[in-house]
């Protein structure tokens, strides 16, 4: 397992001066499991993950996108890639639908003046 936030979330509370304990204390977790987060033996809850931000003074966001592992971004980019191509496809049967409706309004259209009085 990658544990690129276990290491940063340390490097982080280093350069605050924090000792783990100062750091559970603050992000209302116990000693062991900032331990096991630090060491990559634990991913945690983004709840957990946002306080432990807050008392280290960085956006949550940037600890989330560290604490994805590559199988979760890949899993991630492919929805995406599944959610466009499916609005593409939408967009698409809208316009076809817009042509036909207009098709049908001409007909109507045409069909009203022939029986219009003259």
């Amino acid at each position: 397992m990658d544990n690129k936030l276990g290491k940063t979330i340390r490097i982080l509370r280093q350069a605050k001066s924090l000792k783990v304990s100062e750091l559970a204390k603050l992000s209302e977790v116990s000693v062991p499991y900032i331990s096991l987060v630090e060491s990559g033996d634990r991913q945690p809850s983004i709840e957990v993950l946002k306080r432990i931000a807050a008392k280290l003074g960085v956006p949550s966001d940037a600890l989330l996108i560290l604490g994805m592992n590559d199988d979760t971004l890949k899993s991630a980019d492919k929805r995406t890639a599944d959610l466009t191509d499916t609005v593409n496809r939408l967009m698409a049967m809208e316009r076809k639908l817009e042509s036909l409706m207009g098709m049908e309004y001409r007909l109507e259209t045409k069909r009203d003046s022939r029986r219009a009085p003259r």
